[in-house]
């Protein structure tokens, strides 16, 4: 072989090896790429709807529009105006039902029993402000009862509140026990509605209800067992060693003196500082359900004058043919996509497969087994 040849093979064979390489740094950019897309793990929504019969009520809780600073001292003055609430039956609440070959019926729910339910519909509790005076505002929730579209009926709630607030009421929709009052609140959010006095409005409801996939970058309760509004009221009772009156005990006393009620409003206003928060998060309440369920106005919204009965009322109507949206969160790459990506990244750039390459593997495993025996062979016949 002259040189000239010579030459021309050292060329070609050093071509040879550079575009080898070259394919096998496209592989190896290939497969660390779909590896970093699947560690990223991306997702994406999938959205159905879920046709007559599947929609329900939101918990409703109404809270006093005031602007001046209160006047109660002890958590016994609170617990006494949340009384005097409870008692007077300045509001009304009913539950109409009716349908196709059903006479309309009317249920009070005022009356927990009538419907048999094993919870309490009517909460009634203080927040602070977060506005203005910081004041403490009476607040009540409703919690509308689960109903069955047993026959295709159809429902509607009707709140009356007769001369309980001249200024109006703060009217939000939730899931039951996921109100984050006393914490976080912001007033002028579009998850607060405004009810003037003496005014009235009638909403139909659409129903959200997304379920998203816990993974590193989402933690979540896949069982859906997190309460918010259980997880900040005990919360609450661990800093002032005492529990709120109008909540679960917590193996405590019920908080009553006016330096327990200084320690409550201190609380309440520093409850979004970044020791407060690092605190609640170390608790739990701030991990989400994987399951959150969400209502908002849907294509009727109407306002009235209802002065003439001198009361603010809000009907809120759930027909039969409500629909109900489930948007269900899903996993765009896991393993499989890395494996199946590896495959088709190695059949493009080298020609091969994953048969193929392991059976590179073993080759380049039994060569280096030889020459190591090899070597090892030379080395004995060296000093022998």
């Amino acid at each position: 072989m002259n040189k000239v040849e010579s030459t021309a093979m050292n060329w070609m064979n050093w071509s040879k090896k550079l575009y080898i390489t070259t394919l096998s740094l496209g592989f190896i950019y290939g497969a660390l790429k779909s590896l970093l897309y699947v560690l990223d793990e991306p997702t994406t929504f999938e959205e159905t709807v879920l046709e007559s019969g599947a929609a329900s009520f939101p918990s409703l809780t109404f809270c006093f529009r005031q602007y001046e600073a209160d006047n109660f001292t002890t958590f016994s003055d609170v617990m006494l105006r949340l009384k005097q609430l409870e008692d007077d039956h300045n509001v009304q609440c009913t539950l109409e039902v009716w349908g196709k070959g059903i006479e309309r019926q009317f249920f009070d729910l005022r009356n927990e029993t009538v419907l048999g339910q094993k919870f309490k519909v009517w909460n009634y509790f203080a927040m602070m402000q977060s506005e203005y005076l910081k004041p403490l505002i009476p607040c009540f929730t409703v919690n509308v009862p689960t109903l069955k579209h047993q026959l295709q009926e159809s429902f509607k709630v009707r709140i009356y509140m007769f001369q309980t607030s001249p200024k109006g009421y703060y009217f939000t929709k939730d899931e039951k026990k996921q109100l984050r009052h006393n914490y976080e609140i912001d007033w002028n959010s579009e998850s607060f509605e405004i009810l003037r006095p003496q005014g009235g409005k009638f909403e139909y409801l659409l129903e959200t209800q997304i379920v998203s996939v816990k993974r590193s970058k989402y933690d979540c309760y896949e069982d859906n067992s997190m309460y918010f509004t259980d997880c900040i009221d005990e919360f609450y009772a661990q800093q002032l060693n005492c529990s709120l009156p109008w909540t679960s005990t917590y193996g405590i006393s019920k908080c009553e003196s006016a330096m327990e009620l200084k320690k409550f409003r201190d609380i309440s206003d520093s409850i979004t500082s970044q020791t407060m928060i690092e605190q609640i998060k170390a608790k739990g309440c701030l991990k989400p359900n994987c399951k959150k369920t969400t209502w908002t106005k849907n294509t009727f919204d109407e306002n009235w004058d209802s002065s003439n009965y001198n009361r603010t009322e809000l009907i809120i109507d759930l027909p039969y043919s409500a629909k109900v949206i489930v948007k269900q969160e899903i996993k765009l790459a896991d393993v499989s996509t890395f494996i199946a990506d590896c495959g088709s990244y190695l059949g493009l750039f080298l020609g091969g497969s994953v048969l193929s390459l392991t059976d590179l593997i073993v080759a380049y495993i039994i060569r280096f087994k030889r020459t190591f025996l090899q070597r090892n062979n030379n080395l004995v016949t060296r000093s022998t």
